[in-house]
């Protein structure tokens, strides 16, 4: 559980880099360029069982 990317109707999970933190700047990018990069589709995930 944790990050996924969309690409090619599929949902792919974001390697797990122990003790890293992952920040994702694709919106704020989108936004800065005024839409010349685009920010890749994404969602977070949650495991129920160890919240």
């Amino acid at each position: 559980q944790g990050l996924q990317v969309f690409r090619d109707d599929h949902w792919f999970d974001v390697k797990y880099i122990s003790n890293a933190l992952v920040i994702h700047v694709g919106d704020q990018l989108e936004i800065l360029s005024n839409g010349k990069y685009k920010a890749v589709l994404h969602r977070t995930t949650v495991n129920k069982e160890k919240t």
